[in-house]
């Protein structure tokens, strides 16, 4: 019995769509040299000079977005419940009152909460494609770094899981809304 196969045509697009997440890549520019970068930005230091103490004092990492799925599955990973807090004992022993009106009101349930200790650097991890890094190096690196620089890190991160790769199509193309 023959096997279906997709037109030529569809698997063309499927291969180009494949070929545009491939390149949906964002690259920063991390300074590790301090003094050189500052030298580089100081008053009179032409681009060219510029740029090359910049490539000098700085590494660049490449990330990739690792896809709605994985990406999805990584949050869930890493978020929880909290206990809800104990209930106070009254002092030695005895018995609190109870105010049945208080009682007959349950209380919220706790909203699931993001472990961003646990994450940041388990999404840095994945998402970054060059240099390659495993979990453990990037949890040593990201300890020795600001506040600041951890951030910048996981937006960058978080900007290619939620940036749209559906351009306007421009005149005569249509929208469907759901």
């Amino acid at each position: 019995m023959p096997t279906k196969t997709a037109p030529a045509a569809a698997v063309s697009v499927v291969d180009r769509l494949r070929d545009v997440a491939a390149l949906a890549t964002k690259t920063v520019r991390v300074v590790v040299d301090h003094e050189k970068a500052d030298l580089a930005l100081a008053d009179g230091v032409s681009a060219d000079v510029r740029e090359a103490l910049l490539d000098e004092a700085s590494v660049k990492m490449k990330f990739r977005s690792i896809g709605r799925k994985a990406y999805r599955e990584l949050v869930e990973s890493h978020t929880h419940v909290p206990a809800p807090p104990a209930r106070a004992a009254a002092p030695d022993g005895e018995d609190e009152p109870v105010d049945e009106a208080l009682e007959a009101v349950p209380e919220p349930e706790p909203e699931a909460e993001l472990d961003y200790e646990t994450f940041i650097p388990e999404l840095v991890a994945a998402c970054c494609i060059d240099p390659v890094m495993t979990l453990e190096e990037t949890i040593e690196i990201l300890d020795g770094w600001s506040g600041l620089d951890v951030t910048e890190l996981y937006v960058t991160c978080m900007q290619l899981h939620n940036k749209s790769r559906v351009g306007e199509l421009g005149k005569g193309s249509s929208q469907t809304s759901v």
